[in-house]
């Protein structure tokens, strides 16, 4: 048995380990650095939602959804091109072409906020009272497009970081050094005395420190500005890759956030601040698959332009199993706890509990796909993805304008639930249509069976009096959280990981400095 375990691990080694241990390595990366910025964004919102109440959190929601679908026309999709051509570039040696990539995407954004900035700033009045009838929503939008062009650059420089496959200096700034300046302002301007004017400000200055920071890291891997060398400028490529991809990136923002503008057009401030905290605690179900897919992103295009479809598929499998078997476990917490978890926010945020539960499912959905839109994007793609999210966002407008207006919140988490099995089973089938592969392997299953052994053990021992009695305190819902947790993964190992989890393990644990290589 020992001699078969060794080979084929020794198989696995020599089929993909390069590229599983760069997978590896950064999901340690990356993962610590979600989990550390997820924490400090949670506290933020935590420390906000308790000191401005939902109402005023509501105005703030709305002012920061209408602020990023400014954004993302501002940004043009041009650091999804940088993503795709410097890492193609990167890996044929052609530096005078990563440097024209970079200095055409920097030189578009930046000219393009600076022509939204002004548009929105002076419409705003109108937006604010003629639209969502909330005339206070005005200057919170005012203040907030301050930062559009310092979130524009840093968006386009952190794409390109992440083009370079450094995905460490993208975690430090995204994940690290901008929600720990956001928490930091907050908790000043708090003392100060400041309430919703505060957390303004603190994003803006949060914002600012990003673009400082991600220009740094950008300049200190490529020095763009610094090096000789003349840059040749593929403009008709990144902007004909860029292009669809905007639109792509505005329609599956839509199906996620039209949402919240549409019950600020049909409900009043307080259900948008409800439903915004349910939001803000979403991204931890699908944080393991976003962490991959900042490494595996890249990989899909170096991958693809070599034709070596067989280590792509393999990486896609592994990608998703390993997404799904971190995801489920944050998922069923969510369920389980969900009201003591909104409760976190305020008595008043319990509310959105079953909201929650239908969003978390449908988050869990999603990974439970994989990476199926960057596969169908940075594999030249994208028109498909075009196609998807639009007609994805049709449907989500369509249910919400019927459901919001007589559910309320309820309807809003109904219609987003919808879009999203629709928009990843469609995914799914053009997936294997095009390049005849699939993210799902048999041991799915015993994340399955280890997640619903779990969820019975929890539901078991929430029975008790004394549980009851305490399952509104912070401290003793985080320690049934890590009991949930805990004994999820006790039973992954009863259920025994495959020799490949073990070396991706093993891979994991020496490029974090736990074992020695």
């Amino acid at each position: 048995m020992k001699i078969k375990n060794n080979t084929i691990e020794k198989e696995i080694k020599e089929l993909y380990r390069e590229d599983i241990s760069k997978l590896a390595r950064n999901a340690g990366i990356t993962g610590v650095g979600e989990i550390a910025g997820n924490i400090i964004t949670y506290a933020s919102n935590v420390l906000v939602t308790r000191r401005i109440g939902p109402t005023s959190f509501g105005i703030y929601v709305l002012a920061t959804t209408i602020f990023r679908i400014v954004g993302i026309f501002s940004v043009a999709g041009l650091d999804n091109g940088l993503i795709r051509f410097i890492s193609l570039y990167q890996g044929r040696g052609d530096k005078a072409r990563v440097k024209g990539v970079i200095l055409f995407a920097t030189k578009v954004a930046g000219l393009l906020s600076l022509f939204f900035f002004p548009l929105l700033f002076l419409t705003a009045p109108f937006t604010s009272t003629r639209i969502f009838h909330n005339p206070d929503l005005s200057p919170a939008l005012q203040i907030i497009l301050i930062s559009l062009p310092f979130t524009t650059l840093m968006t386009i420089w952190l794409g390109g970081i992440q083009g370079f496959q450094l995905i460490k200096y993208r975690v430090y700034v995204e994940k690290l050094f901008q929600p720990f300046s956001r928490l930091f302002f907050l908790i000043i301007l708090f003392i100060l005395g400041m309430k919703l004017f505060g957390v303004l400000i603190a994003t803006v200055l949060s914002a600012v420190i990003g673009f400082i920071m991600s220009f740094w890291y950008l300049n200190k891997i490529f020095p763009f500005r610094k090096d000789q060398l003349s840059p040749v400028y593929e403009k008709k490529k990144l902007i004909t890759f860029s292009m669809p991809v905007t639109f792509v990136t505005f329609f599956f923002f839509i199906t996620r956030w039209i949402s919240i503008l549409m019950l600020g057009y049909f409900v009043t401030p307080r259900d948008v601040g409800i439903f915004g905290a349910v939001d803000r605690v979403l991204p931890l179900v699908g944080l393991p698959l976003e962490s991959l897919n900042i490494i595996f992103s890249p990989m899909i295009s170096g991958l693809y332009g070599e034709r070596a479809l067989s280590k792509l598929e393999n990486l896609f499998k592994v990608e998703t199993k390993w997404a799904v078997s971190l995801s489920f476990p944050i998922c069923l917490t969510l369920i389980i706890f969900a009201r003591p978890i909104m409760r976190i926010f305020g008595a008043a945020f319990t509310e959105g509990s079953v909201v929650l539960i239908i969003l978390s499912i449908a988050q869990l959905i999603r990974v439970s796909v994989g990476s199926t839109g960057p596969m169908l994007m940075m594999t030249g793609h994208q028109n498909i993805s075009l196609f998807n999210t639009f007609f994805t966002a049709v449907i989500t407008i369509t249910l919400s304008y019927f459901l919001i207006p007589q559910y309320g919140i309820l309807g809003a988490a109904i219609a987003n639930f919808i879009s999203v099995v629709v928009i990843n089973t469609v995914e799914v089938i053009q997936i294997y249509y095009l390049f005849k592969m699939h993210p799902f392997r048999m041991d799915f299953l015993k994340p399955l069976a280890a997640g619903i052994f779990t969820s019975l053990i929890i539901l078991l021992v929430l029975q008790s009096d004394f549980i009851k009695l305490n399952q509104y305190n912070i401290f003793f819902l985080g320690i049934l959280c890590l009991l949930f947790f805990a004994v999820y993964f006790l039973w992954i190992i009863v259920l025994r990981l495959s020799q490949e989890d073990k070396l991706i393990i093993k891979l994991l644990f020496q490029k974090l400095g736990i074992v020695k290589q």
